[in-house]
């Protein structure tokens, strides 16, 4: 299952299943603004009926579970900001939940950093493996191929992905950006 909710409900999640392990995956910013950018989460996919994530109506306009709180801003964000400011409030929340749990539950959280995964995508297997008591089966080879790993991070295409960025944030929307990413 996809969430796209980083840690930023973790504790319940930890408590409910005391002895599971959670593999959660950080993606650097501009990866994940430009994917959600490409799929649109910024624009009407909130109004879709089909969306499968939690949503709100505020002033006649459907927002996103990650715009509670701040809504009035959303609403007169362009689309681009409301990503980058949606991604900004999620690594927020999460980072304030996982200061907040106990170092019991801290352990249980393995974090999977997207760009190491895809350039050495062995070590995560076998760590994985071993944390849950496991083997690799044959398919992980089709996996690989499929996803063209092991691979190295193109630098050059995330720099194109932010030019993209670039063309429709804001100011202030690309100085969070810029935050986020230092």
């Amino acid at each position: 299952m996809m969430l796209h909710f980083q840690l930023m409900h973790v504790r319940i999640i930890l408590k409910s299943f005391p002895k599971c392990k959670i593999y959660y995956l950080c993606k650097h910013p501009v990866e994940l603004v430009f994917s959600w950018m490409k799929k649109d989460y910024g624009n009407l996919f909130y109004e879709n009926p089909r969306v499968a994530g939690m949503i709100f109506k505020h002033k006649n306009h459907t927002i996103p579970y990650y715009a509670v709180g701040w809504e009035d801003l959303f609403i007169t964000l362009n689309d681009t900001d409301k990503i980058i400011y949606m991604v900004n409030h999620m690594n927020k929340v999460s980072e304030i939940e996982y200061d907040d749990l106990s170092d019991d539950y801290k352990i249980r959280l393995k974090p999977v950093y997207f760009d190491n995964l895809i350039e050495e995508p062995e070590l995560y297997v076998n760590q994985i493996c071993k944390d849950l008591n496991t083997k690799k089966t044959s398919y992980l080879n089709k996996i690989y191929e499929e996803e063209n790993l092991p691979r190295k991070i193109d630098l050059k295409q995330r720099e194109l992905k932010l030019i993209e960025i670039k063309k429709t944030a804001s100011k202030e929307g690309l100085a969070l950006l810029n935050k986020m990413v230092e």
